[in-house]
């Protein structure tokens, strides 16, 4: 249960602790393998057509580390639906920790496990300004600016990864070519419309390793999503709907009928005292934080979530 919190977490303690360093890589082609690349000229005319990284259904894969142990995680991340707030059109994203591997170092046995934790989390997209914002407590933060120059700053949430020193294009697997901005002395590449390929940070280096878009894939690394994603045997994980979040007392579960468990959790794993009548559950008596809900219906589906008590 420590890992299931832990990784629910994770986007949330990132752009806390995060801090970059560099890289060994010296050239281009020793660390973009995968894509034909191709460096834009002074007056050249490049067909190059912005995508957009929010459209519904797009799901994504990273593979990442957590701290010194050898821990490893792959997630996927799915853009689910839209929902208003204050006015402002943001887009639901399921975010499931499929599968994790405990390292030597940290007790575990160094083989991938199922996982399935995770919930959903808000982003919005300025598809004029080509930037990716997401809601965290403190309000929204820039995640990715696609609409970089060279010598612009780049930032991963709070991190700074370093100046932006060249800019090529490369050709996806969708045919189309994709701008990609490449910082710190090629130590980070940014991918326009899919994200970084790398992030290099001292307590999380996480890499997207494939990004569908209308259920085509456009960006793959077969090493992860081939070899390790799509061959691991794996069962249903769903998505919990809970209004209102946050919550001062207690809050519905709104998208299962026939709900045979509820479970609250602490951000250290610990089991929550609390009261469910049907569909409500009245949290009132915890601390404000963040807390897990993981649920099962009559099916023995499992259904996990994040509420946050105020």
């Amino acid at each position: 249960m420590k890992h299931f919190i832990i990784l629910v977490l994770l986007f949330f303690t990132k752009t806390i602790f995060a801090q970059s360093f560099s890289s060994t890589a010296t050239t281009l082609a020793e660390i973009a393998p995968i894509c034909n690349t191709t460096t834009e000229p002074n007056n050249a005319k490049i067909s190059n057509i912005y995508t957009e990284y929010l459209q519904d259904n797009n799901k994504w894969i990273k593979h990442g580390y957590m701290g010194f142990e050898g821990d490893q995680y792959i997630d996927e991340h799915k853009v689910i639906g839209d929902t208003l707030i204050g006015g402002i059109l943001y887009k639901k994203v399921s975010y499931i920790n499929k599968y994790i591997l405990n390292g030597p170092l940290s007790g575990g046995s160094g083989e991938w496990v199922i996982n399935n934790s995770g919930g959903i989390y808000l982003s919005r997209e300025d598809v004029l300004n080509k930037k990716i914002y997401q809601q965290v407590i403190s309000g929204d933060i820039l995640e990715y600016d696609f609409d970089l120059i060279v010598g612009d700053s780049m930032f991963h949430f709070n991190t700074f990864l370093g100046l932006v020193d060249s800019i090529t294009y490369e050709t996806m697997l969708d045919g189309n070519n994709y701008k990609c901005f490449w910082a710190n002395l090629g130590t980070y590449k940014l991918i326009e419309g899919i994200g970084l390929e790398n992030t290099n940070e001292v307590f999380f280096d996480e890499k997207i390793s494939c990004f569908y878009k209308n259920d085509e894939i456009v960006f793959n690394n077969s090493l992860i999503c081939d070899t390790l994603y799509n061959n691991i045997s794996e069962t249903d994980y769903y998505p919990i709907t809970m209004r209102p979040n946050p919550t001062a007392s207690s809050f519905i579960i709104e998208n299962i009928s026939d709900i045979k468990t509820v479970l609250v959790y602490d951000v250290t794993g610990k089991e929550m005292q609390t009261i469910r009548i049907k569909n409500t559950i009245d949290i009132s008596n915890l601390a404000a934080g963040f807390y897990i809900v993981k649920c099962t219906d009559k099916n023995d589906k499992i259904f996990v979530g994040k509420i946050i008590k105020e």
